[in-house]
């Protein structure tokens, strides 16, 4: 893992998937460069980023796996940015993720 959160060198990853339904467009700023884990985290939504750009990492990975203890240090965190503004993930399409694929704590 890279910096702050390790959110850095890897596959790039549209924050809402060009494809299917509401899909996302190809644009820079609808994208997060992921290491390969941390991408397959992401898209099954137990890793997220909120419009501060602060990594989020969803109860149930630790639920569902009993793991995610490197994620969970790294929570909150500021993740690694472009250095210009205009190249970072916009706000719509991580709250998109958030609300259509971050997973919530599982009802108890």
């Amino acid at each position: 893992m890279r910096g702050r959160s390790g959110l850095r060198a890897g596959r790039w990853r549209g924050s809402r998937p060009p494809t299917g339904p509401g899909g996302g467009e190809h644009r820079l700023d609808n994208g997060l460069l992921l290491r390969s884990d941390v991408h397959t985290l992401f898209d099954r939504g137990y890793l997220g980023v909120d419009p501060q750009h602060r990594l989020l990492v969803s109860p149930r990975l630790r639920a569902d796996f009993s793991n995610g203890d490197q994620f969970y240090a790294k929570a909150g965190q500021v993740i690694d940015l472009p250095e210009r503004r205009t190249d970072r993930p916009g706000r719509e399409f991580l709250e998109w993720h958030l609300d259509e694929v971050f997973l919530k704590p599982a009802a108890t």
